[in-house]
C-alpha cells in the first residue's frame, strides 16, 4: 500500500487524519468564498484534537439519510466556527446565510492552511487580516448582504425568464 495516498488504500478522511496527522483536501462547493475557490484551492487540514478557536475553519462530518433503507451516506463540510456553546459549535459558511449546529464529536479537522496557486497562503498576512476584520467578523452584517444579494440573483433570474417568454 502507498504510505502517502490515502486514497489508494480507502480509507475515510477521519482515517487518514488519525494515521497521518494532516492531509490536503479539495472540496468542491461555494460556501467558503471568497476565501476558498471552488475545486481551485487545497485546504490543508490537520487532525483536530485540540480546543477550536472562534474564527477558525474546520471540516465536519455531516450524514446524509436518504429514504431507500440504506446507510446515511456521509458528506464532508468545510465552514468556520463562530462560537461554541456547550459541546456544540455554532458555524457558518463565509458565503452562508444560515448557521448550522455541529456537536464537537462532528469536527474532524481543523483548517490549518491553504494552498492557492501552488504556495501557502498567507494567514499572517494584511489581506487575510483586512477580510477577517471586514468580511468574517461582522457576521450578522455579512448574513444579511449576503441574503440580499442572493435575493437579488434570484430577482434577476426571473426577470430574464419573464422577458424571453416575452420574446417567443
Amino acid at each position: 500500500m502507498d504510505e502517502r495516498n490515502p486514497k489508494k488504500e480507502n480509507m475515510s478522511i477521519e482515517e487518514a487524519l488519525q494515521k497521518y496527522g494532516s492531509i490536503i483536501w479539495n472540496g468542491k462547493g461555494v460556501s467558503m468564498k471568497p476565501l476558498i475557490r471552488d475545486s481551485v484551492d487545497y485546504a490543508v487540514i490537520e487532525r483536530a484534537d485540540r480546543e477550536i478557536k472562534p474564527y477558525e475553519v474546520v471540516l465536519y462530518a455531516r450524514d446524509i439519510y436518504v429514504n431507500d433503507g440504506t446507510a446515511p451516506e456521509r458528506k464532508y463540510v468545510l465552514h468556520r466556527v463562530l462560537k461554541k456553546d456547550g459541546d456544540t459549535y455554532v458555524i457558518l459558511g463565509d458565503n452562508c446565510v444560515n448557521y448550522e449546529y455541529v456537536p464537537a464529536d462532528k469536527i474532524v479537522g481543523i483548517m490549518t492552511g491553504l494552498v492557492r496557486k501552488r504556495k501557502p497562503y498567507d494567514f499572517d498576512g494584511k489581506g487575510y487580516k483586512a477580510y477577517m476584520n471586514l468580511w468574517v467578523k461582522p457576521y450578522k452584517v455579512r448574513k444579511e448582504i449576503t441574503r440580499a444579494r442572493f435575493i437579488a440573483k434570484a430577482a434577476g433570474r426571473k426577470l430574464i425568464k419573464g422577458i424571453k417568454r416575452i420574446g417567443k
